[in-house]
């Protein structure tokens, strides 16, 4: 049921009254649920022994306002979106008390519309007069969530007309007849309501798992449907790069997932019972991992920590086996300063023993793989030399040679398995072994009539972060890679956008498992900054590096290095929340991947 969008705004046969956001209620509910929640320190009993560790956050209760019998449309409009928000730990009963007629019918699940500020709700003068009405407003989108949790971030200036029917009944009293289907959530209050979810699955080769993020209600369905989430499978962008160990058609028996004594209950359908002893065991571990390390910190919440799995209500046996790793940058960082290849160690650049010479060179960008920085065994170094050459710099015992020419190419990109990528600005992305020789990735018709502007493999070596320029400005998207049996790079998948307010971009780089950083600048920006942009979720901004050119990153936030064009190095602070000047006289770094 969806209801006819349109703009409104002030004016003739209109009257726009103070904003009362669903915000402003929420917090007043917040504060009456706060007094409300205090309790007394006990002062008699045992002493007892305890873990040093904080306790969870107390839970938020909120109870919206059933409406008035006095209520104007627009209060009936803004008390229904005051308590979508709280009837996600509920059944939406507060909600549905403002619906009638055809509204009733009214979908929560259908997705979730993430916005901030107010909705600048409009109701015609003749509201009081016909005993219809239609109240109106914009409001400005920061996100989406859709039916399977996943979260899409917007650009800025995204907005989303909204309209909502209403009528009097015999008695005088308003209520919405006519509503779009989902619910509308402020932006302040999405961890509220919402939990952040990983979904982990593993690599076709079973090495890793991959991060999959997910955004589920805060309410006792949480742990069942992250479970579903991962019976379903992996986002649509990623189901070709890694696999689901569930057997087609396994569900949930009954779908509940009830936890005692921290042990969480998974009751399959039988089709379970077709896959391996090894798929069962791994499939344990993934559920293990996502809800042990997911679910909501809060009072209202048991910690789980550990799943078993039955099939119809019959516990199976299982292989107990730890969940997969994720991937892991596999060495520090290296830097160019002074002609030559330096390890940086904090404020440090040490000496790299066995490193090949940059003499003859003119180096703008850096590629590892392995770990360089300790002279790891076939540890090797990538120049791109000027703009139009990527070599691979000898090492002992193997010859240097030059992998790829041509105009403007990017900075190559090392994955575990050895290939390497770049390409021109224009285009395609090449894919090269460690000698030089390309192996065909299928055209990638989302990247046609686009300037490449930098790529970066994950380390687990089924993602690609790609920024890239043309028609509507920089995107900064995410794609799975296809590979054969032997790790070869096939194909790309369809992407996923992040970062989505990007309006320049020089580089990007992984961070950790969910999360890329963006060298760049974003709408309202003067300067370039780095942004942390969550894949399935949302984009931060870190304090400037003035002047800044180039950025690396290792394994998290803390890892993360600045070059500014006075050749000054940048790390992060120990807490990781401002930049620290490390050393000088540095032209590039980078950590391998």
């Amino acid at each position: 049921m969806t209801a006819a969008r349109r703009s409104a705004a002030p004016g003739h046969g209109a009257r726009r009254r103070a904003p009362a956001t669903a915000l402003t209620v929420l917090l007043a509910l917040l504060g009456l649920a706060v007094l409300g929640g205090c309790a007394s320190i006990p002062t008699s009993g045992p002493v007892v022994d305890g873990k040093a560790e904080p306790a969870p956050p107390l839970p938020i209760y909120l109870n919206p306002n059933p409406p008035r019998d006095d209520a104007s449309p627009e209060q009936i409009v803004n008390g229904f979106l005051s308590a979508q928000g709280p009837g996600t730990t509920s059944s939406y009963d507060v909600a549905r008390a403002y619906l009638t007629g055809s509204a009733t019918d009214w979908d929560p699940t259908a997705r979730v519309t993430v916005y901030r500020g107010d909705a600048g709700l409009v109701v015609p003068d003749d509201a009081d007069d016909t005993g219809k009405t239609t109240v109106t407003g914009t409001v400005s989108v920061v996100g989406t969530i859709d039916a399977d949790g996943v979260y899409t971030e917007v650009s800025d200036g995204t907005t989303q007309d909204l309209s909502f029917g209403l009528v009097q009944d015999p008695d005088g009293r308003w209520r919405i007849d006519d509503a779009e289907d989902g619910l509308f959530i402020q932006s302040g209050l999405l961890d509220v309501f919402y939990q952040q979810t990983t979904l982990y699955f593993p690599t076709p080769d079973r090495t890793y798992f991959v991060s999959d993020e997910r955004w589920f209600p805060k309410s006792a369905r949480w742990q069942t449907d992250a479970v579903s989430a991962v019976l379903d499978g992996p986002a649509e962008w990623l189901q070709d790069s890694v696999v689901t160990v569930a057997p087609p058609g396994t569900t949930l028996a009954l779908q509940t997932v009830p936890v005692s004594d921290g042990v969480a209950t998974v009751n399959l359908s039988s089709a379970v019972l077709s896959a391996s002893a090894a798929d069962r065991a791994l499939l344990q571990a993934q559920i293990q991992a996502v809800i042990v390390d997911s679910y909501p910190r809060t009072q209202a919440f048991e910690p789980v920590r550990s799943v078993v799995l039955s099939a119809d209500g019959t516990p199976i046996s299982v292989d107990t086996v730890d969940p997969l790793p994720s991937a892991q940058v596999s060495g520090g960082a290296v830097a160019a300063s002074d002609g030559r290849l330096v390890a940086v160690n904090g404020s440090t650049l040490t000496k790299i023993d066995g490193a090949p010479s940059l003499e003859g060179l003119l180096p703008t960008a850096l590629g590892l793989t392995g770990d360089v920085a300790q002279g790891a065994a076939g540890a090797a170094v990538l120049v791109r030399d000027g703009t139009a050459h990527v070599r691979r710099l000898p090492t002992a015992g193997t010859k240097g040679a030059t992998l790829l020419e041509g105009a403007d190419l990017m900075a190559p990109s090392a994955d575990r398995f050895g290939w390497i990528w770049s390409g021109s600005a224009t285009g395609p992305i090449t894919v090269l072994d460690r000698d030089g020789t390309r192996t065909r990735l299928a055209a990638v018709p989302w990247l046609a009539d686009r300037t490449l502007v930098s790529v970066r493999v994950a380390p687990d070596g089924a993602r690609l972060v790609v920024a890239s320029d043309g028609t509507g400005g920089p995107l900064v998207q995410v794609a799975g890679i296809v590979r054969d049996e032997e790790g070869r790079p096939t194909a790309l998948s369809d992407p996923f956008r992040v970062a989505a307010s990007t309006v320049d971009v020089t580089s990007v780089v992984w961070t950790d498992q969910t999360q890329v950083g963006v060298l760049g600048r974003q709408t309202g920006e003067d300067d370039v900054v780095v942004h942390l942009a969550q894949v399935g979720g949302q984009t931060t901004s870190l304090s400037r590096v003035p002047g800044a050119v180039a950025i690396a990153a290792g394994n998290g936030e803390s890892t993360l290095l600045v070059v500014d064009e006075k050749g000054v190095l940048y790390g992060r602070s120990e807490s990781a929340t401002i930049w620290v000047p490390e050393a000088t006289d540095v032209d590039l770094v980078a950590y391998p991947g």
